[in-house]
This record gives structure tokens, sequence and C-alpha cells, in this order.
């Protein structure tokens, strides 16, 4: 019988269970790799903690804005107060640990950054980069704290008099007083993703780990968990076609500007203009449609310094090609990205199997004129999908919430599993923040 049992072991999951055995809570992980943390998708990501494109540090009252401002009030109003007003502790509580946090650039989201920071290459692991030290650093001291991490696959959770049994593949069951799901999403579980996001949403490019397979979200959902109804159901960015093969092109550099500036088309030619002012309301209304992987982008010169040049979310301009955000189609082509161009809008349409005559008509409607010169480019694009936002309901101290509103006794939740994301226009708040935030708030009531 364990104080605390808790499945996962990414940056939610350690967080909680190290939080925990601070408080002198015994302690179990549950994880397939304990020491890899399972491919976490943190493990892969930028290293970046912000919530909701704010800094960390700032006041809660602003974060709580931020949020407010970023899912159009989709976002539970007990939980976004509770997530700010632990985001500065939580910080600060990772830094004690050991982590080496600086600014990435001069922008407020950039101000906490997993250092050495280095772009991330498909799953290739790198033991260099900042995140991956970050996770291998709060396994060490979870480890050196007295936290079992247990290896094995959680498959049963259910509760009896005396805490919550969890089953464990090939191992006889964990007991505790309580138990925290730190899992991730159900991005890699096609299922899934067909059931609770679209009919057609698993044809789509992981832009993440594979350990997210939605098997917490299940056990949550089998002990009488409510879900979330959010309006965006993704996290992602627009990917060159070819990071399908080459690993260089995923999850950088997104190709976000470039396919919101210029024209994309299905594989009929026809255009596909949905309302989507960013990049991630842009994968949400491509992951909805009933061919998610048949789109091509088709732009100019112009259009492709158009999109050089945007802006991010917060108003200010990208700094650095660093960014992963596409600066240069040279800089796609020696990736290894197949672009076509500059070319006519008829070559480009032989080269994408694209029927001729709609396309050009589609070109010229966007263009505002004739398409006959031999300037175009085009690429294949596919939506990449790092999270999803759908998940279960939890309070201010990420406690379950059942069907009927009430929080299951000892059953809390941390990271992708949890519904906080959302919104008509992609509202992200920040997947490490999340993860880190909610780790620490379940950890301080295990």
């Amino acid at each position: 019988m364990f104080d605390a049992v808790v499945l996962g072991g990414g940056l939610a999951g350690l967080t909680a269970a190290l939080r925990a055995r601070e408080a002198g809570r015994s302690v179990a992980v549950i994880d397939p790799d304990p020491d890899q943390g399972s491919g976490a998708n943190s493990r892969i990501s930028g290293g970046v903690f912000h919530l909701a494109w704010g800094a960390m540090d700032e006041p809660p009252e602003e974060l709580v804005r931020r949020m407010v401002d970023q899912t159009d009030g989709e976002v539970d109003p007990d939980l976004a107060r509770g997530l700010a007003k632990s985001c500065g502790p939580a910080i600060r509580w990772l830094a004690g640990h050991g982590v080496d946090l600086a600014p990435k650039g001069p922008r407020p989201h950039d101000r906490f950054t997993c250092q050495p920071w280095l772009e991330a290459r498909g799953e290739t692991a790198q033991p260099d980069r900042g995140a991956e030290i970050a996770l291998a650093t709060l396994r060490d001291r979870a480890r050196a704290a007295g936290v079992q991490l247990t290896a094995g696959s959680a498959n049963a959770l259910w509760q009896r008099r005396d805490g919550w049994h969890v089953g464990v593949a090939g191992r006889e069951e964990l007991i505790g007083r309580s138990v925290t799901v730190a899992t991730g999403g159900f991005q890699a579980n096609s299922k899934m993703m067909r059931s609770l996001v679209g009919p057609h949403a698993d044809d789509v490019f992981l832009r993440s780990t594979r350990s997210a397979a939605g098997e917490g979200l299940r056990l949550l959902i089998s002990a009488g968990a409510a879900l979330t109804e959010p309006s965006s159901a993704v996290y992602g960015h627009l990917l060159s076609a070819t990071a399908a093969r080459e690993p260089r092109l995923w999850p950088q550099p997104t190709v976000d500007a470039v396919a919101r500036r210029g024209l994309l088309v299905d594989r009929d030619g026809h255009a596909f203009t949905p309302n989507a002012d960013n990049g991630i309301a842009l994968v949400n209304a491509m992951v909805r449609t009933g061919d998610p992987s048949g789109f091509a982008v088709v732009f100019d010169s112009r259009t492709h310094a158009e999109a050089s040049a945007e802006r991010d979310s917060d108003g200010s301009p990208r700094a650095t090609q660093t960014d992963g955000h596409l600066r240069d189609v040279t800089e796609l082509i020696e990736r290894g990205a197949e672009v076509i161009g500059p070319a006519s809008i008829t070559d480009i349409a032989v080269q994408l199997r694209i029927p001729r005559a709609q396309l050009k008509w589609s070109v010229e409607a966007w263009a505002g004129g004739a398409s006959n010169s031999s300037s175009w480019y085009a690429m294949r694009v596919l939506p990449g999908i790092t999270a999803t936002m759908r998940g279960v309901r939890v309070d201010a101290r990420c406690r379950v919430l059942g069907r009927g509103g009430q929080p299951l006794p000892g059953l809390l939740a941390a990271g992708d599993v949890v519904g906080v994301h959302g919104g008509p226009r992609g509202g992200y708040l920040g997947g490490l923040a999340v993860a880190l935030i909610s780790g620490y708030i379940s950890g301080s009531f295990l």
C-alpha cells in the first residue's frame, strides 16, 4: 500500500511524485520505461515554459486574463485561477531542483526555457538537449528521494475501501490511497482520435512521441470521470508532408505562416479557406475534414516574404530562424522537404497530380488575377498533432470530477490528460506549463 500511486513518468508525473514525496508520502510511479519517461512528449519539446504565452512569473491575475483570452472564455475559471496561483511557485520549484532555465529570446514567453536549447529531431534521443536533461534531473531527484519507479503499463483502475487499485500488465496490482493519472493525451490512439475528435482525425502526422495512447484517459472514464467539450480538439502545427519520412522536418520547422498566407488546396484543387487566424486553429479545421492529409499550399515569393515577417501571437516579431518557424524555403529544401518551384501553376498541378483547370481557377480567384507566371511554389503539407485538448474535468486542486460535477475521492490528474486548452481559435495554454503546474498541484494534495 502506497500513500500515492502516479501513472506516468513524464514531466507531470515526476513532478507530482516528487512533490508528494517531499511531503512525506510513500510514492510509486508506474511507467512502461521509467528510466526514459516512456518517451514523454516533454522529452522532444522545445523546453519552453509559458502559460498562455505569458511568462511564468507574471502576476496571477494577468495569467488568468491571458488564459481567458486565449480560450475565448472556455477555460474553467476555477482551474484557471488554480493554475495561475501555482505558476510562479511551480517554476521556482523546478529551478530549485537543478533544472537550468534561462531566456531563449527577448519575448515574455521565452523567459523560462530549459538549457541548452536545441531543436529536437523526430523521436531521436538527444541527451544534451535541455528538455531531456530536465526530465533526467527530475527522475534522479525522485529516485534519490525514495520514489519507487516501477516498470509496467497500467491497464485497470478501480476503487475499494482500502483505496485505489491499479492493475499492471504482468505484475501484481498496486494500491494507493490516492492515484494521479499523468499518462498524456490520446493522439497516438487511432480509435480514440476518430471517436473523440473526428471520423478521419487519425489520418494525420503524429508530431509527438507514440506513448500518448489514451490508456490513462480510458481508465479515468471507466472510473466515472467527466470529459471536457472544447471547441478545438487538438494542439498542433502544419509540417511539410515530407516530415513523414524525414526526421529533420519535425517537430520543427512548422509551415503555419506560409499555409495561412498562401492558398491551401485539396486533392481536387479546390481552395480550403477556413476561418483560422493561427496555425493551431488551421490544424483543427483540417483535422475535421474528410481528408486531413490531402492538402497542399501554393504560394509565391511575396507570400513567402509576408509569412517570414508574420508576428507571433503576442504581437512581437519572430526574432531568429531558430524559433522553429519557416523563414526561407531554402531551409526546408536543405532539410529534405519536397518543394515545387519556381514553376507555373500548370507544372505545379502536374507534379501535385491535381486537376489543372481547377487549380488554376482557385489560384486566380485567390490572387485576384492571372496565374500565368512561372514564379509559383507549392508543397504538400500535413497537420502535425502534438497533443489532444479534450480531457477529463478537474477542479483547482486537480481532483478529477465525476459526471455529476463532484470530485472522485482520491483520484487526481495532471498533464495532457486534463482538459484545459480549447476555444474556437485553438486556444493553447502551454503544454509544458500545464504539465508542470498540474503535477505540482496534484502532488501537493496526494
